[in-house]
C-alpha cells in the first residue's frame, strides 16, 4: 500500500511504511482484522519465546526456565483458544 500511495500521490506525507502501517493498526477496528492481528502478534511471540525456552550452560548443559516454559504454554492456550472460536477463514487476509 505504501509503495502504490507514493507512486500515486508522490508530494503526500504519511505515504512511508511505518505511517501507512501505523494508520491501519488505529483504524482497523473490524473485530475480523483485530483478531487475525492479535493471532500473528501472538504466534511472533511464541516463535521468540520457543527460541528461547532451552538454555546452555559453559558445559554445554541444557536448562529451561520453568516460568518461561507456563508463559509459552499459556501462549499456546491463547493460540488455540482464537482458532477454536473463530471461523478460520476470516482469520486469512492477503499481505503483501
Amino acid at each position: 500500500m505504501s509503495q502504490d500511495l507514493r507512486e500515486r500521490f508522490p508530494d503526500a506525507e504519511g505515504t512511508c511504511h511505518d505511517s501507512v502501517l501505523r494508520h491501519i493498526e488505529l483504524h482497523s477496528l473490524n473485530p475480523t482484522c483485530r483478531i487475525a492481528t492479535m493471532l500473528r502478534a501472538l504466534l511472533r511471540l511464541s516463535d521468540d519465546m520457543q527460541q528461547n525456552l532451552r538454555k546452555f550452560d559453559e558445559e554445554g548443559n541444557a536448562t529451561m526456565d520453568p516460568k518461561l516454559v507456563e508463559t509459552y504454554l499459556k501462549v499456546q492456550s491463547q493460540i488455540m483458544a482464537i482458532y477454536r472460536t473463530s471461523e478460520t477463514n476470516k482469520l486469512l487476509f492477503a499481505e503483501k
